[in-house]
């Protein structure tokens, strides 16, 4: 990425993003967004094909039902997810390490 280091003044002292120790791209997590692109577009197929094909809605109600219902079990996903990931990186003191 193309973006310079920017500094900071906070309370008499210097900040720099190059001093910080965090890798440059930290924005740019693909991981992420591949597990969230794949779960919401499963559910997506998911609630087209029990909703639209099996069942009797019609197609003008996609936009706002069939999104929703989408975004629901997406969200149902990540929320369990999150509970069987537990708490990693954080210390028994409660600090992140």
């Amino acid at each position: 990425m193309g973006f310079k280091a920017k500094e900071i003044e906070s309370k008499g002292r210097r900040v720099s993003d190059k001093h910080s120790g965090l890798p440059p791209d930290r924005l740019r997590q693909p991981t992420p967004a591949t597990w969230f692109a794949a779960l919401f577009g499963g559910a997506l197929v998911y609630a087209i094909i029990r909703y639209h094909l099996a069942g009797d809605v019609p197609w003008a109600h996609f936009p706002l039902f069939i999104l929703n219902k989408a975004t629901s079990l997406a969200t149902l996903f990540f929320v369990a997810s999150s509970y069987l990931v537990g708490n990693v990186g954080i210390s028994p003191t409660g600090l992140l390490d």
